[in-house]
């Protein structure tokens, strides 16, 4: 039924945590010392649609597009940053944890716990390479060329290529690639795979298939002239990543009622 895509993707609430330019008090720093700060929206875990609508979910989607696609190195830098600042913002249990987002941002200009970062020069050619495949279509090879950079596995590598190119891709993560088999679709119940352990070919194919549905979506939402409303109440047609965040948004309620039947199911 196509109205649930609709409610499903207007129950989205990830945090729209982002890293903005900041000046020499800035906590963070690129590669080529550009000073950022972290944007966390006030009580956003628990205030609900008050809070919600005074932000935008598209307004985060251009910001993040605007800086992947800059031909400035420290634009690209801080898009890198930035995009894996917001995917560990939110936790699997919704709570918002921008401490933790802060640390592990650290990683990419400085190393993990001492070790060595990746350099500069090579983030920005796998960024640009992703950028171009992205762009010929070929979003298996844009996948594996961000996979290359460090600490970018297929969750978050996908990430990127999510707002490098809203209209055909979208973000495949565990929480997606574990509720995929479940979902009543028959194609859906195909794309399952454990983004952890899955060999990089599978993980490719995958998700160029992944995107494919994602898009094919959004065309037949479209189609049906069906729109979707933004926190802050402005309408939008589809794109794949709308229909994506619609599952993760299915995928994440499915994930909070099996956590509440184990501990129903363990008190007894």
């Amino acid at each position: 039924m196509l109205e649930q895509f609709v409610r499903d993707r207007e129950s989205y609430s990830y945090v729209p945590a982002h890293l903005v330019q900041a000046d020499a008090d800035g906590t963070l720093t690129t590669w080529s010392g550009r000073k950022l700060n972290a944007f966390v929206p006030v009580d956003w875990q628990k205030g609900g649609s008050a809070v919600r609508s005074k932000y935008s979910s598209m307004k985060l989607d251009r910001m993040h597009r605007e800086l992947l696609m800059s031909e400035s190195d420290e634009d690209l830098e801080q898009g890198v940053m930035s995009v894996y600042f917001w995917g560990h913002a939110s936790g699997t249990d919704d709570r918002v944890n921008d401490r933790r987002a802060h640390e592990r941002a650290k990683w990419l200009p400085i190393g993990k716990s001492g070790g060595t970062p990746q350099p500069q020069s090579e983030v920005v050619d796998y960024l640009r390479r992703a950028r171009q495949h992205m762009r010929e279509g070929r979003v298996d090879q844009a996948l594996l060329s961000a996979m290359n950079l460090k600490h970018f596995k297929m969750s978050f590598a996908s990430k990127l290529l999510a707002f490098l190119s809203p209209d055909s891709a979208g973000v495949y993560d565990k929480v997606i690639g574990d509720y995929l088999p479940k979902d009543p679709d028959a194609t859906l119940k195909t794309l399952g795979l454990d983004t952890q352990t899955a060999r990089p070919e599978v993980q490719t194919a995958t998700y160029a298939r992944w995107c494919d549905w994602c898009r094919n979506k959004a065309t037949e939402l479209n189609v049906a002239s069906l729109s979707w409303k933004d926190w802050d109440g402005q309408s939008y047609e589809w794109r794949a990543l709308d229909v994506e965040r619609a599952i993760f948004a299915r995928a994440s309620r499915s994930r909070r009622s099996s956590h509440s039947l184990s501990l129903g199911s363990a008190a007894i």
